[in-house]
């Protein structure tokens, strides 16, 4: 059944510019937050049915409002009427091909245990954390945790948002090295009593689901995935497939060869590619989703990471050779345009 209406995030209007219970700075502040805050009542709306079908999912994510970019169609397809375009230029809706997105929320809406804890590393403005958290409360998971990014700036509209979602943002540079920290700071909080209704509520030693979606480089995910990896049960990737990283330090492969590596090292039932996409172009985007090894974490079981090639950044011809001598995986569809 949808939410009851006293339960939906409450959006305001543009002449109180109240917005889940904080009055934001000026009308141009909150018209910017409203198109998220508009998709995220789509989705507590939505009956379960609608919840688990693909296609009302991906319709919801695009009324939310996709990201302005040059590239229009050649990146999104027939969703490219769904872009916002900012006076200001700062970049407003979902970087996401939405029909990858929709399958990745469902595919994680199903997942037989509870998502509890999230952690989501390379936030930018908000919004994706906003619609996943939305989403993953609607169909059931009592999902709260933290959003990390070098700056508050580009999330701060949506802040009142995230906070409705029970998500804190935190300063990449104030995220403790032992990240068990933050899962305790989780257990003590009861200042969301409405999650803990149900008997044996614990947030356990991992969070639930990490987003690490921050260094977009191949040895800049490394480090990210170094550092994040033994604190999270299940990860989710961005740009997995997509071409415009693969350039990134000198044709260092960026996410994609990281990717080709983490699933070469990984047993097949652990991974989930979702790499179909809108636009009828040059790969883009793409979502990688890894479930737990034996251990509850992330990490790979054939070969640790300090047993992967010393890969770097070493030119294009380098990279094709590399990865396109006989392509696997993401790399089939990417050294077609290399």
């Amino acid at each position: 059944m949808p939410l009851e209406e006293r339960l939906l995030v409450q959006c305001g209007d543009s002449i109180t510019r109240k917005m889940a219970g904080v009055t934001l700075g000026g009308r141009h502040a909150w018209l910017r937050a409203n198109h998220l805050c508009q998709g995220m009542q789509m989705l507590q709306r939505a009956s379960c049915a609608d919840l688990s079908n693909n296609s009302f999912v991906q319709l919801a994510l695009e009324k939310t409002g996709l990201s302005w970019d040059v590239r229009k169609s050649q990146l999104y397809g027939p969703a490219t009427y769904a872009m916002i375009r900012s006076r200001t230029g700062l970049k407003l809706g979902l970087w996401q091909d939405p029909s990858q997105f929709a399958a990745a929320l469902i595919k994680l809406g199903s997942a037989v245990h509870e998502i509890r804890t999230y952690l989501e590393v390379g936030c930018y403005t908000g919004w994706t954390a906003c619609i996943l958290a939305t989403f993953m409360q609607r169909v059931g998971h009592r999902l709260r945790g933290f959003i990390v990014d070098l700056t508050a700036h580009y999330a701060e509209p949506v802040l009142p948002l995230l906070r409705s979602r029970n998500l804190t943002f935190v300063l990449r540079r104030d995220v403790p090295a032992n990240k068990t920290e933050l899962l305790s700071r989780l257990e003590l909080d009861r200042s969301q009593p409405q999650l803990m209704k149900r008997r044996g509520y614990r947030v356990g030693r991992h969070f639930s689901l990490c987003f690490i979606d921050a260094q977009h480089s191949y040895m800049g995910i490394m480090d990210d995935f170094r550092e994040f990896s033994p604190y999270c049960r299940r990860a989710l990737f961005h740009d997995i497939q997509d071409f415009d990283a693969v350039h990134l330090q000198n044709f260092s492969g960026g996410v994609p060869a990281f990717w080709q590596h983490l699933t070469e090292y990984t047993h097949p039932h652990r991974i989930t590619q979702i790499t179909s996409q809108l636009a009828a172009f040059a790969p883009h985007f793409g979502l990688g989703i890894v479930g737990p090894n034996e251990n509850g974490t992330v990490e790979p079981d054939k070969v640790p990471l300090s047993g992967w090639p010393k890969w770097h950044g070493q030119g294009k011809a380098r990279l094709r050779q590399a990865f396109c001598a006989n392509p696997k995986g993401t790399f089939i569809r990417i050294c077609e345009y290399l």
